[in-house]
């Protein structure tokens, strides 16, 4: 089960500190090259996609804290690594807000009030409570916190609605603007890199899956099985997500491929 538990970590971790400080470092580089006016380099970012992610760390923080706690756990690397990680998530998100003030997407670019992180937000928690209320009525947390699962799966249900606002963005924000280059480099790893988060987390449920099921704890029955339920709840939104964006994936690792892996291997076999 330590794998599992690496896995749900690094999915955070990727997700969270290493995407948020690529836009940071983007920031930091632009400032450095352009003194005050870096602020003006144009990124197609969506504004609503970083809100959300700080709403969905901050819903985290709350439901990781309800008994037994996340890391209640007997790996204590793994404990303090997530109690940190936790707590930090949604504090890389505030810094990401703030100084990204300059760097959303181009003028012009306005988010249908649908796809904008109010409307979004409230829907991923309608969404959770009407999922949860389908389950099995046994499926509780009686010494949790109040509404504890319903902000747990609101939290995976924003994780994948914020993605929406910013591919609108990558939509428009092309055909009406001209993107720098280092941010349009920039924006695609960062999309790809919550999108790797949400993979590795798949990984962590098939482990938990797997788990389950060598104690003989599983079961296909998704109505009467808590375990399954609860697993299904938690993985649901993780799959879809990648499911979505596969086709982006695709392009992505085909593009990093020629980019970046085919110019070192033929340096490499040169040098040979």
């Amino acid at each position: 089960m330590g794998l599992n538990y690496t896995f749900h970590f690094l999915s955070s971790f990727v997700s969270n500190q290493v995407a948020g400080g690529l836009l940071l470092r983007h920031i930091f580089v632009s400032r450095q090259k352009n003194g005050d006016h870096g602020g003006s380099v144009p990124i197609a970012l969506s504004r609503d996609l970083l809100v959300m992610l700080f709403i969905s760390q901050v819903q985290r923080i709350y439901w990781s804290f309800s008994p037994p706690a996340v890391w209640d756990v007997p790996y204590p690397l793994f404990s303090w690594g997530c109690f940190i990680e936790t707590l930090t998530a949604p504090l890389v998100w505030l810094a990401v807000l703030y100084s990204m003030r300059k760097h959303t997407a181009a003028p012009g670019i306005e988010t249908p009030w649908y796809l904008q992180w109010g409307s979004l937000t409230v829907g991923a928690f309608i969404c959770a409570c009407l999922w949860h209320k389908g389950m099995s009525k046994s499926f509780t947390d009686d010494e949790g916190f109040p509404i504890a699962i319903e902000v747990a799966m609101s939290s995976h249900i924003l994780d994948g609605f914020a993605i929406i606002p910013q591919l609108y963005h990558l939509a428009q924000g092309y055909k009406k603007s001209e993107v720098d280059s280092s941010g349009e480099k920039v924006l695609s790893h960062f999309v790809a890199l919550l999108s790797i988060g949400r993979v590795i987390r798949m990984f962590s449920w098939a482990l938990h899956l797997q788990g389950l099921y060598s104690m003989g704890m599983l079961s296909w029955n998704i109505f009467t099985n808590e375990a399954t339920q609860r697993v299904l709840l938690f993985m649901a939104p993780d799959l879809l997500h990648t499911l979505f964006m596969g086709d982006y994936m695709y392009l992505w690792f085909r593009a990093l491929k020629q980019q970046t892996v085919d110019p070192w291997l033929e340096q490499m076999s040169m040098m040979v």
